[in-house]
């Protein structure tokens, strides 16, 4: 062979070999752990569509993928095409952590993982392939995984045309088609349930563009006084004040009176200045009253309403009846707050069937308002099959029993490193400071098809149908049983706005 020709496909093969890759479909929320994901991806991405409804949040996923025995890829990505879609939809990548007893997950999301500090990175696994992002390197065990979103807020009906691109170093650009459709269907824009996380907004990159980040995904309410006013900018609905000399279990009348009007003072001052509409803000005078604590809250609530008769306070009972806790019951918690109660938060325990039908109808009796929350830690926030179980079901949950609110605890309440493995379930948490997670993802999924549900009736359709939705979420065994849900959900509400 002549030497020039030799070196030509001696240039051809290596070339071939370092920046060999594929772009695998894959379900965002695919119910597996990261050490499975070979085995999940699907056939080669020949075209990526999107579609969904105005004032929607659509997801798709993709892998960069290396063949057994090649060695690893780079890859640089990008999206091209229309305006409209570049400026409404945006690629970010994921991050595998560990979580007993799953192992290695899919987890955390990130716009920029180049920002990650070294001290938390050790504990991501595949840090160095998504370092560099949108630069990735792919490895044959290790497959990149790219969480695509387009937001539709702001878009007309119609369909918007651009491409993925991918680009090894030096190799040639390749596009893959994509698609997104926005059917002439408008949801409304912002949550229509109230949800507060327990969150607390992180200084950087600025306290209101956290708020807006936690907003995009349902979030607004807030009980953190230092964080309200950036809350309030990025438009959130509900503030919860705790109010200090309620919370150190002392009684009123053992409490001095200068530093409970200080009190008062400051929350009608933070009211003021926020321009709050009372049915936006509330007193939170103890976290989780339940019977041993609600004596001393009653003579509090009497004591604050002789001081203060325009007050409004939420309560939030904790584990309620039943033989894990007595401490929560009807007679001893419910009752004796409900002639001050304006807004109660339950825990979900008191929605259970066996309770439910006591509880409910006494607390929407009293009350304005009647939301629930949530307790999860992180190894069910992290499991694999987090896109169709409690992050996604509980605003469904919200719908089946006509409440307003539906809360979590927590959102980023991390006292440790937060990508560790947490095996004995101590941290409570769906996000990672102001970094999201396929469990918030999963969360707005279930507020967005609450919307759906809010928009269907509003046209008119049956409750039978109605029900027929719920129990087919709620009862749901495969993430793909939701895809099929809310696809039959929008031919409907196209036929209905259509017909």
């Amino acid at each position: 062979m002549p030497r020039l020709a030799f070196c030509v496909a001696v240039f051809l093969l290596v070339s071939c070999q370092v920046h060999a890759y594929e772009l695998r479909r894959l379900h965002p929320f695919a119910e597996c752990t990261a050490d499975q994901l070979l085995q999940h991806l699907e056939g080669p991405m020949g075209r990526l569509d999107l579609a969904g409804l105005r004032n929607d949040w659509v997801h798709k996923a993709f892998a960069v993928t290396v063949s057994p025995g090649e060695p690893e890829a780079g890859v640089t990505l990008g999206l091209t095409g229309d305006r409209e879609l570049v400026g409404h939809v945006r690629l970010r990548v994921v991050g595998f952590v560990k979580q007993t007893p799953h192992g290695w997950v899919m987890d955390p999301i990130f716009d920029r993982p180049g920002d990650i500090d070294p001290a938390w990175g050790q504990y991501i696994r595949n840090v160095e392939g998504i370092r560099r992002f949108p630069t990735v390197l792919a490895t044959p065990a290790d497959p990149v995984v790219v969480w695509v979103t387009a937001d539709t807020r702001g878009l007309k009906a119609g369909t918007y045309h651009g491409a993925v691109t991918a680009q090894p170093p030096g190799g040639p650009v390749r596009a893959v088609p994509l698609r997104l459709v926005v059917r002439p269907v408008e949801l409304q824009a912002d949550n229509p349930l109230i949800c507060c996380g327990w969150q607390w907004i992180p200084e950087a990159p600025t306290k209101v563009e956290g708020a807006r980040l936690f907003f995009d995904y349902g979030i607004n309410a807030t009980h953190v006084l230092a964080d309200m006013e950036a809350c309030r900018e990025a438009g959130y609905r509900f503030f919860m004040f705790p109010f200090g000399p309620s919370w150190k279990g002392q009684a009123p009348e053992d409490a001095p009176e200068a530093e409970v009007d200080a009190a008062i003072a400051e929350v009608k001052a933070t009211v003021r200045k926020l321009r709050l509409r009372p049915d936006q803000w509330a007193l939170y005078t103890i976290d989780e009253p339940n019977d041993k604590s609600v004596p001393n809250q009653v003579r509090w609530c009497a004591y604050l309403r002789r001081k203060w008769p325009e007050v409004r306070f939420l309560f939030n009972p904790g584990w309620g009846p039943g033989p894990r806790n007595e401490w929560g019951t009807v007679a001893g918690t419910v009752e004796p707050l409900s002639p001050f109660v304006d807004i109660w938060l339950p825990y979900s325990h008191w929605l259970w069937d066996e309770v439910s039908g006591v509880s409910l109808p006494l607390m929407k009796k009293h009350a304005r308002q009647v939301w629930f929350y949530e307790i999860m830690n992180f190894p069910y926030t992290r499991r694999p099959s987090v896109g169709r179980d409690m992050m996604r079901t509980r605003p469904w949950v919200a719908w089946k029993y006509g409440l307003q609110g539906c809360s979590w605890y927590s959102l980023n309440a991390i006292s440790q490193l937060p990508y560790m493995d947490d095996p004995e379930g101590k941290e409570y948490a769906a996000s990672y400071y102001t970094v999201p997670a396929r469990s918030l993802e999963a969360l707005r999924e279930g507020f967005q098809e609450y919307k759906r549900m809010q928009e269907l009736r509003r046209l008119g359709v049956d409750e039978a149908t109605l029900n027929s939705f719920t129990d087919r979420a709620l009862n749901a065994t495969n993430v793909r049983d939701f895809d099929v849900l809310r696809r039959d959900m929008d031919r409907l509400l196209v036929a209905l706005t259509e017909g």
